[in-house]
């Protein structure tokens, strides 16, 4: 699966783990809309089968059907929501992700960001909506770290101890708490001050990846600009002279007079010659046709290859 991501998006090694998680998370969310919008919502399975979801085939809902009646599926279930009542403190940040919400923390003050700081924004909760769980624990828990907090800065004058874990309690193994889904220990390299990661070597390999790149375009656009620059001075070149030399046959013309925006002493040479050339070939031909220079003049500035 990651040779098939890396095949249709630009994205670093060092982010797999991220772009594993965030797919896995997407999955979930799909299953969650998928059994309540069409399963849940409607009383047997005929209805179901007939409000099913188009992109699901029906042999594969019909399976999904049978999964969700199952007596394991019902037993998982009523496990799943027992364990999710004992969930103490429950966010309210919804789908907006907590390095979102750090990040706009930031923006509002100059001082170190701290856990307890993280904990009460992402716990914060609306007047006008009515909330299943109650707010009274977390609320005394966050008067409890405001208290330490305060006492710790008065007698040291400095922040010395995390109010944060003493009083929900240390980190235990596997996620961090308040950094969202799937952070741990390992996948943090470096800090700044209580909170946060500081610029990962993935940001910074992306940004060396967008400075390669766009110095390649502005190279690829000075070289096509060049081009087109040497194409006019050579058409311009090619009418003028070839009008002087109309009346004037015996006219040369000397090599130097003829610069050209070329990378290199050899390949100006080259173009000036080239153009003296052609110049001898349309006096020629004028002399010999009259009239033949204009309708050329396009073509065998193509010949040269300056267009």
């Amino acid at each position: 699966m990651w040779i098939y991501i890396k095949g249709k998006y630009d994205i670093h090694d060092a982010a797999k783990r991220w772009v594993f998680v965030s797919i896995q998370n997407a999955w979930r969310k799909y299953k969650n809309q998928l059994f309540n919008d069409h399963y849940k919502a409607y009383e047997n399975d005929e209805l179901q089968m007939e409000k099913r979801l188009v992109d699901v085939p029906k042999s594969q809902f019909r399976d999904l059907l049978n999964y969700w009646n199952s007596d394991a599926y019902k037993k998982m279930s009523q496990t799943n929501i027992e364990n999710c009542k004992k969930l103490k403190y429950p966010h309210t940040a919804g789908k907006r992700s907590f390095a979102r919400i750090c990040e706009e923390k930031k923006k509002e003050t100059s001082e170190p960001l701290l856990s307890k700081d993280i904990f009460v924004v992402t716990r914060k909760r609306k007047v006008d909506r009515v909330y299943k769980a109650s707010y009274a624990d977390t609320l005394n828990k966050i008067d409890e770290m405001e208290r330490i907090q305060s006492t710790q800065e008065s007698e040291n004058g400095s922040q010395s101890v995390n109010a944060f874990a003493s009083v929900i309690g240390p980190e235990h193994p596997g996620c961090l708490r308040l950094y969202g889904r799937g952070v741990t220990k390992t996948s943090l390299k470096r800090k700044v001050g209580d909170f946060g990661p500081s610029l990962s070597s993935t940001d910074e390999v992306m940004q060396q990846k967008l400075e390669e790149m766009e110095e390649r375009m502005q190279q690829r656009l000075q070289e096509k600009f060049n081009s087109q620059k040497d194409t006019m001075k050579l058409q311009v070149a090619v009418n003028i002279i070839s009008q002087l030399k109309h009346p004037n046959p015996d006219l040369r013309v000397n090599p130097s007079m003829l610069g050209f925006n070329t990378r290199s002493p050899g390949e100006a040479s080259s173009a000036q010659q080239a153009a003296v050339q052609l110049i001898n070939r349309l006096s020629t031909r004028s002399n010999n046709q009259g009239g033949a220079i204009e309708e050329r003049e396009d073509g065998d500035c193509e010949d040269l290859g300056f267009t």
